[in-house]
């Protein structure tokens, strides 16, 4: 929220929970990840998600390690590991077609889409996007709702649908900003 003491909290509180073999370890480096994230420090949250990664391996938190998952799904994107990113999207997606439910199918129809975007592969963009809408309207709160608007309005006007775009973007911008205080929701719209 702004707090410039914020990010010294949460990396004090990482060193308590590491001093005393805490897994709460696991959920201040997803915390501090995250906050680097929004502050733009994309390379030190990298970093930050690979030692919580380590964490949540060491302690099993099964959650947690499918969690950084995801995060890495996002690192690989913004640093241009798109083949990566897509075999672990496939394969978390594969797992959602046999049955195997997964937190983080969101993530990966969100990148995978983009990524189909920006390869010209409308018709499967299109199709992962609106399975991000479905998921975030299921859902109910903006954290999943306000990203899949914004790709779904994307890769609709990607496909030559500028009406259909516009009427996502517009239900988008009537949920803003009262309910999302996170802007970098908005970059696909």
């Amino acid at each position: 929220i702004g707090d410039s003491h914020g990010l010294a909290d949460l990396e004090a509180s990482i060193a308590i929970a590491v001093a005393v073999n805490s897994l709460e370890s696991v959920r201040g480096y997803a915390n501090l990840g995250n906050a680097l994230v929004e502050a733009g420090e994309l390379e030190r949250a990298f970093k930050v998600y690979e030692d919580g990664r380590s964490a949540a391996n060491r302690f099993g938190d099964a959650d947690r390690i499918r969690w950084f998952d995801a995060e890495r799904m996002y690192e690989w994107y913004w640093s241009g590991g798109w083949d990566d990113l897509l075999k672990l999207a496939d394969d978390v997606v594969a797992r959602i077609e046999a049955g195997l439910a997964t937190a983080i199918e969101m993530d990966a129809r969100l990148l995978r889409s983009r990524i189909r975007v920006g390869r010209d592969q409308g018709r499967a963009a299109l199709d992962d996007s609106g399975r991000a809408l479905d998921l975030g309207r299921r859902a109910g709160y903006p954290e999943m709702l306000v990203p899949a608007l914004a790709l779904h309005a994307r890769t609709l006007e990607a496909s030559g649908r500028p009406d259909d775009a516009a009427a996502c973007a517009d239900e988008l911008l009537s949920l803003w900003p009262e309910s999302c205080p996170t802007s970098y929701w908005l970059a696909d719209v």
